[in-house]
């Protein structure tokens, strides 16, 4: 697989899980979490390799900042 399928595949799934679990909470997170929808939902939406790479880079940093917080992973 390329690298732009797997940053949609990814993006994908992150927006599932966060989808999910607002449905669950009612809430939408923290302002972290949604800055990060939000480049993911614009590189969804564009389809470009770009937007999807600063969104995974975005998750990867705060997975890194955060290793004991599931919100991040």
């Amino acid at each position: 697989m390329n690298r732009c399928v797997k940053c949609f595949l990814l993006g994908s799934a992150l927006w599932a899980w966060a989808a999910a679990r607002t449905a669950q909470t009612g809430q939408t997170g923290d302002a972290d979490l949604a800055a990060g929808l939000r480049l993911l939902e614009a590189g969804r939406t564009a389809r470009a390799e770009g937007p999807l790479h600063e969104a995974r880079e975005y998750f990867v940093k705060f997975t890194q900042q955060n290793p004991g917080s599931a919100m991040y992973w």
